[in-house]
């Protein structure tokens, strides 16, 4: 999880934001943005609340889900999969 909170604050300080303005615009509470930022959350964010600060800090998804130890479903987020002809 150090990775996500490293991650996250790296984010959230480039886009110039505060805690309270990201959680804000995440849909979180300022404290649960300071405990995923200074790691003393005691489990893992969830995968919705990891995409919405994603979201909030224009950043990738998958990026941050990783980050987290969330290992998302590959194919979701593949470009190529759409333009592939799968036809067998």
């Amino acid at each position: 999880m150090d990775e996500l909170r490293t991650r996250v604050r790296t984010l959230r300080i480039a886009q110039q934001m505060s805690k309270r303005e990201l959680a804000r615009a995440a849909g979180l509470t300022p404290t649960y943005v300071l405990k995923i930022e200074d790691g003393s959350l005691p489990t893992p964010p969830s995968a919705d609340a990891i995409v919405s600060l994603a979201r909030a800090l224009e950043a990738d998804e998958v990026e941050l889900l990783a980050a987290a130890g969330l290992t998302p479903n590959p194919f979701l987020h593949s470009p190529n999969v759409a333009r592939r002809n799968l036809s067998w």
